[in-house]
């Protein structure tokens, strides 16, 4: 379709970043590919799973049995069918996930709940919790015994495309302020739908559509160990970076063409 060709290559929004620094040229790539079994140093162990970008297709996921933590970051729905029924199907099959702790974005594809009013809103994620189900938007899932601060937020950039996919999409200021919130905690594993620039990204071929302050004003600004993203269908995987004397793992955990989750031993 040449016209939406046209339109995506003049989509976007100016990114803005604070950091004068530059520290985004410091990482240096140590391992990527598609699977990984396990990652990081320690006597304790959890099983982590990873998914996003089913766009109703949860069903066809070859899940694990167990796991420690479920992780979903966002696109559960289309679009075109992101109402209250869709939505309650995929919330219904991640309560029946064998995991202890599930935390939950929403992506660009959820218009239901980007439209919810506050109080109905408010009260849906009060009976998440009752199922250890964390609504992640600019907030820690508060779960002390886990002893992991996981946080996340569902905004990625305004892409200015000719369709509605546009829950949750904002400019590059508005992004900018998001990740340059102050912070009571250090956060271990971050959970967004949109990606970092340059990391796992690129669309199409040729079009990266991640975020530079997500990169630099929140990442290297607070070094989480883990950072699990989605909205670009294109390159699912990981990378693991070095970075001022120690390691982040990026994980682009969209399933839009698979059925396998991304599950690892942390």
């Amino acid at each position: 379709n040449k016209n939406y060709y046209k339109h995506f290559k003049n989509m976007g929004t100016t990114d803005v970043i604070t950091s004068k620094e530059e520290r985004h040229k410091k990482l240096k790539v140590k391992d990527w590919g598609n699977f990984l079994y396990k990652y990081g140093t320690g006597n304790k162990k959890l099983k982590i799973c990873c998914i996003s970008d089913t766009h109703e297709n949860h069903n066809n996921l070859d899940m694990p049995s167990k796991m420690d933590i479920l992780i979903y970051a966002g696109d559960f729905t289309n679009w075109k069918s992101s109402k209250e029924n869709s939505v309650n199907n995929f919330l219904n099959w991640f309560k029946q996930q064998k995991a202890k702790y599930k935390f939950l974005v929403c992506g660009n594809h959820e218009l239901y709940f980007s439209s919810l009013k506050k109080s109905k809103k408010d009260a849906l994620i009060e009976e998440l919790k009752k199922e250890n189900i964390f609504y992640l938007d600019s907030n820690f899932g508060d779960c002390p015994d886990l002893d992991l601060n996981i946080y996340g937020f569902p905004q990625t950039l305004k892409r200015n495309l000719f369709y509605m996919a546009d829950a949750f999409e904002v400019s590059g200021t508005k992004m900018n302020e998001i990740c340059n919130v102050n912070l009571d905690k250090k956060i271990d594993i971050l959970v967004t739908h949109c990606p970092p620039l340059n990391i796992l990204d690129k669309a199409y071929g040729y079009k990266h559509i991640g975020s530079l302050s997500l990169l630099e004003d929140l990442i290297l600004r607070v070094k989480p160990k883990i950072h699990i993203f989605g909205h670009n269908h294109d390159e699912p995987g990981f990378k693991i970076y070095e970075y001022d004397g120690g390691e982040i793992l990026f994980i682009n955990a969209s399933k839009a063409f698979s059925t396998d989750p991304f599950v690892f031993d942390y």
